[in-house]
């Protein structure tokens, strides 16, 4: 049987994410959801919950992810004795992209097809990381009713000033942190890690959803 997909029409829902419950032994399973290719990335997201990240997005938006986390981890001391991208882990090698050059060279090499101009983009900060499918699954249970308000991560009235940019990458550390605290304890984040700055101290409070 051959099939035009040229003339098949994509079949409803495909954009829809699935909610997440608690089953009988308090596990996160996939629920009241489309069966689509986003419900088959959460079903093993929760599977692996411990194991491992999951991410979903288009080329680019994988491409910045792993160039965020890979500049966040890796120590800029030990770039410089590093000549080939293959000898770092394969989630870190966009780290060692000096310019939008290397840095399609290496997307090309993880069979992520990258233009110039969205290299450019991604390395000027302009496309943001996507969170993690279970971040965003969990955090779906309570976004209809839970609008968390915009905080301002750069603002500071008594003395200490940080960059934006900084705040946003150590706001996307602690929450990946927090990830792994809520797998092993079942915890749910409500919004996003709020961090208040002052002269002397950097407070980072983490909102829990109730059970419902």
């Amino acid at each position: 049987m051959s099939v035009a997909a040229d003339r098949l029409g994509e079949r409803a829902d495909q954009s829809s994410w699935p909610q997440a419950v608690k089953d009988e032994d308090g596990r996160y399973v996939c629920a009241r959801g489309p069966h689509n290719i986003i419900r088959a990335a959460c079903e093993f997201a929760l599977e692996e919950l411990r194991g491992c990240d999951v991410y979903l997005g288009s080329p680019s938006e994988i491409a910045a992810s792993l160039y965020a986390q890979a500049s966040s981890r890796l120590d800029t001391s030990r770039l410089l004795f590093i000549d080939d991208e293959s000898e770092l882990p394969v989630i870190d090698r966009l780290g060692l992209a000096s310019d939008a050059e290397d840095f399609i060279r290496i997307c090309a090499g993880l069979g992520l097809e990258m233009s110039e101009r969205t290299a450019h983009r991604i390395l000027a900060g302009q496309i943001k990381p996507v969170r993690g499918v279970t971040a965003r699954l969990l955090r779906e249970r309570d976004s209809s009713s839970h609008a968390p308000t915009p905080v301002d991560l750069a603002k500071d009235r008594r003395g200490l000033r940080i960059a934006k940019d900084d705040m946003a990458q150590f706001s996307r550390a602690v929450e990946r942190d927090f990830n792994d605290l809520a797998a092993r304890y079942y915890l749910n984040l409500c919004g996003d890690p709020k961090i208040r700055v002052s002269r002397d101290r950097i407070t980072v409070t983490f909102d829990l959803a109730k059970e419902e």
